[in-house]
C-alpha cells in the first residue's frame, strides 16, 4: 500500500472522540472500521465492528445493517454483507446509500461466494460512470477472480494487472483494502514469480497477502516458510478465520490431517458462515472415509454458498460414495 493511500492516525484519534462524544454515531464506527483496515489492522477492524455490536444493543439492533459492512469483509460474513448491500441498494430505487456504486462490490462478494452467474449479473446491471474508476478497477478485481477460479490464468493476470494499477488511486483502495493481495497468487500461477513477490513486498500487513505467501512458498516446495508465513497470518489477526483456513487446507495437501482440521475447526469457529473452510472441513473427512460427516459439512456450506458448482460436485461424489 502506497503512503498516499492509507489513512493516518490523526484521523483514527479524531473518530475516536466522535464516538466518545456520541456512542450512537454509527458512520463514525463504520468510518473507523475502514481507516484500520487502511492501516492494515484487521483484527482492530474486528474489535471496532464488536464495540458497534455492543453500543447498538445487538446486531439488528439500534445500528443500521450497512455499518457492519466494513468488518463483514475481512471476517468473511459474506452472507450478511451480501444481505445488506443487496437491502441497501433495493430501498434506494438501485443506487445504494454510500460514497461508492455499490454493484461492483456485490459483483465481489458473489464471486467470493463461487456464484459467477450473479457476479457477472451485478457487474453488468452497474452503471458505468468515468468520474468514478472504482467502478473499472473492481470490475477488473471481479473477472480476475472469476478467471482464477475457472483456471485460466492468462485471464486472470490480464483483469487483475489493471486492478492493481488502479489500486495505488486512494478512490480506489477505499473499501478495496487487502485485494491487491489477490493478484500474487494469480502471478505465481500464471508463472510470474517476480510479479508475485512484488505483490507481497508492498503488500503491508493484511491477512491475505501473508497466507497468500504461504500458498506461494508451499507452491515453491518450501513448507517451512510456508507454515511460517501462515503462524504470521494468524498472528495478525487471531480472531478472523482466513489465515486458519488457508493453513488448514495446506496441511491436508501434505497430509496432516489432524492438523488439518484443527485449523479449519479454527476458521469455522471463528465465522460459521464462511462456506470454504466447510467445505474443506467436507473434503478432510472424505479422505477419512468419513462420508456421513462429510455431508453434514457440506450441506453445512450450502446454507451460506448455495450456487457454488464445485461444492455440489463434492456432494454429489460424498453421496454415491454412502450409498
Amino acid at each position: 500500500m502506497t503512503k498516499s493511500s492509507s489513512p493516518g492516525p490523526q484521523a483514527v484519534a479524531l473518530l475516536q472522540k466522535a464516538i466518545a462524544l456520541q456512542p450512537d454515531y454509527w458512520y463514525a464506527y463504520e468510518i473507523m472500521t475502514n481507516m484500520n483496515l487502511g492501516l492494515g489492522d484487521e483484527e482492530g477492524a474486528w474489535r471496532r465492528g464488536n464495540e458497534l455490536r455492543k453500543a447498538a444493543g445487538g446486531r439488528a439492533g439500534r445500528a443500521p445493517e450497512m455499518a457492519y459492512n466494513v468488518v463483514d469483509l475481512p471476517s468473511r460474513d459474506l452472507p450478511a454483507e451480501l444481505a445488506a448491500l443487496t437491502a441497501d441498494v433495493e430501498s434506494s430505487s438501485g443506487g445504494g446509500t454510500s460514497t461508492f456504486v455499490e454493484g461492483p462490490l456485490i459483483a465481489t462478494v458473489q464471486a467470493w461466494l463461487h456464484d459467477p452467474a450473479a457476479a457477472e449479473l451485478a457487474l453488468q446491471t452497474t452503471r458505468l460512470d468515468v468520474r468514478d474508476p472504482t467502478i473499472a478497477a473492481v470490475t477488473h478485481f471481479v473477472r480476475g477472480i472469476l478467471a482464477a477460479e475457472a483456471g485460466d490464468s492468462a485471464r486472470a493476470v490480464s483483469e487483475m494487472e489493471p486492478f492493481l494499477a488502479a489500486y495505488s488511486d486512494p478512490a480506489v483502495s477505499w473499501f478495496n483494502y487487502g485485494n491487491h493481495c489477490w493478484v500474487a497468487p494469480i502471478e505465481e500461477a500464471a508463472g510470474h514469480p517476480d510479479k508475485a513477490d512484488a505483490v507481497l513486498k508492498t503488500g503491508g500487513t493484511f491477512v491475505d497477502c501473508y497466507r497468500f505467501r504461504g500458498d506461494i512458498l508451499d507452491r515453491r516446495g518450501d513448507w517451512p516458510g510456508a507454515q511460517k508465513a501462515y503462524a504470521e497470518a494468524v498472528a495478525l489477526a487471531p480472531d478472523l478465520p482466513a489465515g486458519y483456513y488457508s493453513w488448514g487446507v495446506a496441511l491436508a495437501k501434505h497430509g496432516d490431517l489432524a492438523g488439518a482440521e484443527a485449523k479449519l475447526k479454527d476458521a469455522n469457529k471463528h465465522q460459521p458462515h464462511w462456506a470454504d473452510p466447510l467445505k474443506a472441513w467436507g473434503d478432510l473427512l472424505v479422505k477419512q472415509s468419513k462420508t456421513r460427516e462429510a455431508l453434514g459439512k457440506y450441506d453445512e456450506a450450502f446454507k451460506y454458498a448455495p450456487n457454488w458448482k464445485e461444492l455440489k460436485e463434492a456432494r454429489e461424489a460424498a453421496t454415491k460414495q454412502k450409498s
